[in-house]
């Protein structure tokens, strides 16, 4: 009873902190279309525009989830509230992949960022699969070819979302959109955390302690989003300079 008290909280908090992210995601949509100014701050704002994208289409899954879960008392995994969340992981990954082979572009010497980007991403998927195998997969009999597909897709999208987030940060980290990149970054870590501890305690049918762990990354990734556009829209508004050392007008 008592996690299932938890259980219920968590997720109505969760839907409560995403709609909270989404009104800020609006709001930084409104701030980007007044700017149109350089070059390089048109990049960012179109980055910063497919991350807005991004969360509202996470928040509707979420919605789609609740309404599947509490209302309807149906079981939401697979349902078209994975339709949006995959849709909004590879519009997250778009906004970072734009931003990053932005950069590549006028970068003099490419290879060092490209290896970076190579290797990072090689680690985190092999971790990622090592991880499935090793805690999942020994226990897991699917339901359906649809539900293993998700059971994968969604750890392996997020485990790219670490890897594209990290390298943005680490080259805008001493530029003044450093800190919203920062917590976008840490909504991305958690995104994977939550993904990897859904995957497990679906896959092994016991919420407990592991799901209150996946909920609650979940939250606080919102918590993360929010604070990037809200820290992002008042970069907008002060007129600071977004331009990084790597993207020249």
């Amino acid at each position: 009873m008592f996690i299932d008290i938890v259980q219920l909280t968590l997720l109505l908090m969760i839907n409560a902190v995403s709609l909270i992210a989404t009104a800020y995601a609006f709001r930084l949509l409104f701030e980007i279309r007044k700017h149109k100014e350089s070059s390089a701050k048109m990049i960012i704002s179109k980055t910063f525009f497919l991350f807005c994208v991004s969360v509202m289409l996470i928040t509707v899954g979420d919605l789609f989830w609740t309404i599947y879960e509490q209302v309807m008392g149906i079981n939401p995994y697979p349902s078209i509230a994975d339709v949006f969340y995959s849709a909004g992981y590879i519009a997250m990954i778009a906004g970072f992949a734009y931003l990053d082979f932005s950069l590549l572009k006028v970068e003099k010497n490419i290879k060092t960022p490209l290896m970076r980007l190579a290797v990072t991403s090689i680690l985190a998927l092999a971790v990622t699969f090592w991880i499935i195998d090793m805690l999942v997969l020994p226990s897991q009999e699917w339901s359906s070819s649809l539900e293993a597909t998700f059971d994968i897709f969604y750890p392996v999208l997020s485990a790219l979302l670490i890897t594209f987030s990290s390298q943005i940060y680490f080259l805008f980290r001493k530029n003044s959109i450093s800190t919203p990149l920062l917590f976008m970054m840490l909504g991305a870590i958690l995104i994977y955390l939550g993904d990897i501890t859904l995957s497990y305690y679906t896959w092994n049918d016991s919420y407990g302690l592991v799901g209150i762990i996946s909920d609650s990354a979940y939250l606080l990734s919102y918590i993360m989003f929010a604070l990037a556009f809200n820290k992002f829209f008042r970069t907008l508004q002060g007129r600071r300079p977004a331009n990084s050392n790597y993207i020249n007008d």
